[in-house]
């Protein structure tokens, strides 16, 4: 059986949540070892260790002042003996043994695929856009002030239907499964991230080793909590990171990821002349 490894972080994450996000990861046999950093809260982990000795899974907790989540992940991913998949994952993600079945076998076989993540819902069953472009500045504005621009659904992909396991030019940062030694390679996140941005930062760099790809036939359910739209630090956070993606990699998409954009996700005609 294919096994991997989960990283996950908690910050001020909720008591009930934690507990089942990690009773959802022990009941997933493909699961080898869950790291799990604390990077301050409340959170009692007597039960979840509880949960995973019953379960016989290897859990290992970490605890660390908050220096970010890209440092916290990378506690972990530069640190620790991981399997030779890994995931990482946030922790208000609930998951199928099934689903990670698939998802392992799929990016077992496609030795050309970096990392990989499933169609993602919501707790009502509608699709979050997990399927992306490229970011570019102008698009990431818009996104903030005008969620519904038509820029916006170009951007998600609102038009397109993803019928099959497919190479995209991006996936959601909540659900990222690729090969521990790639994570390595790259020494994980870029720690000059303290929140957002992170992920996308992370997926642009192991597209050395291969492609994104999005795996629709397979779902899980995210919670999701869009905190820099309520929280004033959060969005500081948020506009910080902005600054420091396009000052490292560009203000304007550079013609590779232009391309990439235009034609390795959308085969159809109508959105070249959208994009």
């Amino acid at each position: 059986m294919l096994q991997c490894s989960v990283s996950i972080v908690f910050y001020n994450t909720d008591q009930k949540v934690a507990d089942e996000t990690v009773r959802n990861l022990c009941s997933c046999s493909n699961i080898e070892t869950i790291y799990i950093l604390d990077n301050g809260g409340t959170i009692d982990f007597i039960n979840i260790e509880r949960m995973c000795h019953d379960s016989s899974k290897t859990i290992e907790i970490l605890r660390a002042e908050n220096h970010g989540l890209a440092i916290a992940q990378n506690a972990i991913i530069n640190h620790k003996d991981l399997s030779e998949f890994h995931l990482i994952l946030n922790p208000d993600i609930f998951i199928s043994e099934d689903c990670l079945t698939s998802l392992l076998r799929y990016l077992s076989k496609n030795k050309k695929v970096s990392a990989v993540g499933p169609k993602i819902n919501t707790p009502m069953g509608e699709t979050y856009p997990s399927a992306k472009l490229n970011p570019d500045p102008i698009t990431q504005i818009i996104r903030r002030l005008f969620p519904k621009h038509k820029r916006n659904k170009v951007y998600e992909l609102n038009s397109y239907d993803f019928s099959q396991p497919t190479c995209v030019p991006m996936i959601s940062g909540c659900f990222i499964l690729s090969r521990s030694e790639f994570l390595k390679n790259i020494n994980g996140f870029d720690e000059k991230f303290f929140l957002y941005f992170e992920d996308i930062d992370l997926l642009m760099r192991l597209k050395a080793f291969g492609e994104i790809h999005y795996y629709p036939n397979r779902n899980v359910t995210h919670l999701h909590s869009d905190a820099s739209r309520t929280s004033f630090k959060i969005m500081l956070y948020h506009l910080s990171s902005f600054f420091k993606y396009y000052s490292k990699w560009g203000w304007r998409l550079k013609k590779k990821l232009k391309d990439e954009n235009k034609t390795k996700t959308i085969a159809e005609e109508k959105f070249k002349n959208r994009i």
